[in-house]
């Protein structure tokens, strides 16, 4: 969480915000979360050979939903955590 905290606002850009897909950029990495699938596709190193196994976000997933407003995030962060079962997590 501290080291999502530390990526600047700037850094975090999002280009599809719907119904059932949550997408954008957090540097020069992708991330989407594709809700009616319940899969998170991302592409950094550290989510790929390590995060990604273990169903954990990495820095930049943390700041992708650091960046959601509140009421976008919790209730969608509350469903993953108790349905982390179901969730796929990919690289992108």
């Amino acid at each position: 969480l501290r080291r999502a905290k530390e990526i600047d606002e700037s850094l975090v850009r999002f280009t599809k915000r719907g119904a059932t897909i949550l997408a954008g950029e957090v540097k020069d990495y992708t991330v989407t979360v594709d809700l009616l699938n319940k899969t998170i596709y991302h592409d950094c190193t550290d989510w790929a050979q390590n995060r990604m196994k273990a169903k954990l976000f990495c820095k930049h997933l943390g700041a992708f939903f650091l960046h959601l407003k509140q009421a976008e995030a919790v209730p969608l962060l509350r469903r993953m955590l108790f349905e982390r079962e179901t969730w796929v997590f990919d690289v992108a």
